[in-house]
């Protein structure tokens, strides 16, 4: 997924690509690419990425496609992506929180 805007992106045809920290991410539009470019780590944490090499998610991240699939939609909706991000690990948190008993 481009981890800016969260659309999918074929790694074999993507519209753009940058390598950081060792892993190279995805785009499916130049503008997604110099937003990306200008502010990586604002990024990194919040997308369900490609990496270099084809696995979708982060090591150790359950939830890395749900969260990623929430915050496209705010995204879509015209959500900031701070706002988008911290909606989605919200909404994450809440689902998978452990439910106490009745």
């Amino acid at each position: 997924m481009d981890p800016v805007c969260g659309l999918r992106v074929d790694p074999e045809h993507p519209v753009a690509a940058s390598t950081y920290r060792a892993r190279t991410y995805y785009f499916h539009s130049a503008a997604c690419k110099a937003e990306f470019d200008a502010h990586p780590d604002q990024f990194v944490h919040s997308a369900d990425v490609v990496p270099a090499g084809g696995t979708t998610e982060e090591p150790g991240d359950r939830y890395g496609a749900q969260r990623a699939s929430i915050e496209a939609t705010y995204l879509e909706h015209g959500a900031p992506p701070e706002e988008a991000h911290r909606n989605a690990e919200a909404i994450v948190e809440k689902l998978h929180r452990p439910r106490g008993r009745a």
